[in-house]
């Protein structure tokens, strides 16, 4: 009996539709902080010491290379904006075997003197458990959640780096700076989910993707547009015919309206990554 490799996770991109323009994201894309990173950290953090790979300040480590994975130090110019420079930075209390203890403090600095417009801590947001965080990045898309109001969103991805049974999923939450205070406006939507299973023979193998893609709507609650999310979910799988495996599929397009409510836009469970 033969089985062939009939799958593929979906786990390239996710295309996001603001306001009627498109921009997609490779889900490794990579906004290093080059040579500033160093300079940030000092600035923001005057009693962080460097290390090998980063900094140390107290009980948690702050890595600026690879040395953590996909837990580095990450910012960027913030394009409509270009007087600031978004930042990520990562505080890790323990890593070990694809477990992590930590925190995500966000900055929004002063481009040319690196001065803190706003600041927010993220509690455990660097945590994992059985899925360790690959990637953290800062995404500027056209985030226009009101006609004044511009977001940016930052991107957090895992995976549990089986070869039997691949898992990497994705979340994307919303932020928005309000006099000098950065406010979370969407709290870890799943953007991306991709799972396969490795039968190796008796046509046992099969695959589910989830992507998304977001939409701003005309209805507005409290000032702030609704936002549609339209969820399309596939499945692979195999089954027996003959002595051979035959392949099937299935696709479908959900959709889902979020609804300001003064705050954030609330999600239900079925949207919602577990963090």
């Amino acid at each position: 009996m033969q089985s062939t490799p009939f799958f593929k996770v979906s786990l390239l991109a996710i295309t996001f539709t603001i306001c009627g323009a498109s921009a997609a994201f490779a889900s490794n894309d990579i906004y290093d902080c080059d040579d500033r990173a160093g300079a940030i950290i000092e600035h923001v953090y005057p009693s962080a010491r460097a290390v090998r790979d980063g900094y140390t300040m107290g009980d948690v480590n702050i890595p600026v290379t690879d040395g953590f994975g996909g837990k580095t130090v990450v910012c960027r110019v913030w394009p409509a904006h270009p007087q600031y420079t978004l930042a990520a930075v990562p505080l890790i209390r323990s890593d070990h075997d694809g477990r992590s203890d930590g925190d995500i403090e966000l900055f929004v600095l002063d481009t040319g003197n690196l001065a803190i417009e706003a600041r927010q801590m993220l509690p455990g947001w660097a945590s994992a458990d059985g899925l360790r965080i690959a990637h953290i990045g800062i995404d500027t898309a056209n985030y226009r959640l009101a006609p004044n109001q511009l977001a940016f969103a930052l991107r957090i991805r895992g995976d549990n780096n089986s070869s039997v049974n691949p898992l990497t999923v994705q979340s994307l939450s919303l932020f928005e700076v309000v006099n000098h205070d950065i406010r979370t406006r969407l709290d870890h939507l799943e953007t991306v989910r991709g799972q396969a299973y490795m039968g190796y023979g008796g046509c046992g193998d099969q695959s589910k993707s989830k992507e998304t893609e977001l939409s701003m709507l005309k209805p507005s609650h409290h000032g702030y547009h609704d936002i549609d999310v339209a969820v399309s979910e596939s499945r692979a799988w195999q089954i027996k015919s003959g002595d051979q495996c035959s392949d099937r599929s299935s696709h479908s397009v959900s959709h889902h309206a979020l609804e300001f409510d003064g705050d954030q836009y609330r999600l239900p469970a079925v949207l919602k990554m577990v963090h």
